[in-house]
Order: C-alpha cells, then structure tokens, then sequence
C-alpha cells in the first residue's frame, strides 16, 4: 500500500507487525501482512484539515478526511 498524507499532518510511520519486513518505518509505501498495516500521523498544527489517502495497484484507493480543532 502507499499512504499519503496531505494538510496540518505528516506521516511519521507505517507498519504492518512483520519482524521480517525490513522495510524503513519511515517509507509511506509497505506490503501488508495479514491484510493489515498500521499508519502512524503526527498534526503539524493547532487546527486544520488532515487527508490521509491509502492507496494499491489491486485495490481502490480510499480517504479520510480528519479535522483539528484547537480549544
């Protein structure tokens, strides 16, 4: 998968629980194990709009779309 993350964030990791994936926990693109993969995002921001975007050549891409909101 890649992900992709636009807006008042960053992605600081991807991970899918394989030990054997030594793949950089920094890459945005990762192969999923048991269908899984974990994406770790930071805000960059008090407020804004996050998208993230998950994305694979089999598969359809989809979106989240997150608001932060400063109290």
């Amino acid at each position: 998968i890649t992900v992709a993350v636009k807006g008042a964030a960053e992605l600081i990791g991807l991970d899918n629980g394989l030990p054997e994936d030594l793949t950089p926990m920094k890459s945005p693109v990762r192969k999923v194990w048991a269908g899984m993969a974990l994406a770790l995002i930071r805000a960059t921001a008090d407020q804004g709009e996050i998208v993230v975007t998950v994305s694979s050549p089999d598969l359809e891409s989809t979106q989240a779309e997150l608001h932060i909101y400063n109290k």
